[in-house]
């Protein structure tokens, strides 16, 4: 009787108080567990910062000197290194790391009942957080060195931090379900040269042949090559709201897929089936 007169004074039932701190728990462990990720890196930041930032660098200056002959071509090379370094900076890392943490057991460390899915997404989080300083990087010394006229705008930041995401989640999942660190770190480096150079990344899809145009169609880095081509040069058309839907989607079902081979078990805690 108390609980339906609670409910006809709006006050929240009982599962609803328990759902909301559920989430709020989710919300907490998801912040605690970014926090003790980000830690990690307070000593050595500057130097991950310098190798994520030096090979994006010195292959968008190569390329724009001694290949690029216009300004749309200078826009491909300046945003198809800034699509490189979110690659290396988030997929192959992450990737090649939770690789290494698999095959080492280090995730007994997390043997208290935590969310896979914040597990995950801190994970996930983690790896977008460090491309971005790279990527923003090369798309200033881009705009710098070639004259380039960008539009650095609230939806740049928005693509910029979907395609970290997408690229993560991707890289979750290749470490999640790799057996070990030897094939995760192979795995990651075998799908990186094709997922840059047989997309529409540097170089626009009219110009690939007509099977590996076909084939771009299903890789990453083509939506977020164009996502970013768009932002940069303020055109937020419906083809650049397809690219950021099509990022979005990616970044969802990878982090679920990820998540699913993750098992917390009573008497294995914190190891990966």
């Amino acid at each position: 009787m108390k609980q339906a007169r609670a409910r006809w004074r709006g006050a929240p039932s009982v599962g609803e108080t328990t759902q909301q701190r559920l989430e709020q728990r989710r919300i907490g462990q998801f912040f605690w567990l970014l926090v003790s990720e980000m830690l990690v890196l307070r000593v050595h930041w500057l130097w991950y910062l310098v190798q994520m930032s030096i090979n994006p660098l010195v292959f968008m200056v190569f390329l724009g000197f001694f290949w690029a002959t216009d300004t749309r071509s200078i826009v491909y090379v300046a945003t198809g290194t800034a699509a490189l370094a979110l690659m290396t900076s988030s997929m192959l890392s992450l990737g090649q790391e939770i690789g290494y943490l698999k095959e080492t057991q280090a995730y007994e460390h997390y043997a208290v009942p935590i969310s896979k899915l914040a597990f995950i997404l801190a994970l996930a989080t983690k790896g977008m957080l460090l491309a971005l300083p790279s990527a923003f990087i090369t798309l200033l010394v881009a705009s710098q060195v070639f004259s380039l006229h960008l539009s650095f705008s609230p939806a740049t930041l928005l693509v910029m931090v979907l395609a970290g995401y997408s690229l993560a989640g991707l890289g979750a999942v290749i470490g999640f379900y790799s057996p070990n660190a030897r094939v995760a770190s192979l795995v990651t480096q075998l799908i990186l040269p094709p997922m840059v150079y047989f997309a529409p990344v540097f170089v626009p899809a009219e110009k690939l042949p007509r099977i590996v145009a076909s084939i771009s169609v299903v890789m990453p880095t083509t939506y977020v090559a164009s996502a970013l081509r768009a932002v940069l040069r303020r055109s937020l058309d419906p083809h650049a709201l397809f690219d950021i839907v099509v990022l979005l989607t990616i970044t969802v079902v990878s982090l679920l897929v990820a998540s699913a081979k993750v098992d917390w078990r009573a008497n294995d805690a914190g190891r990966v089936k």
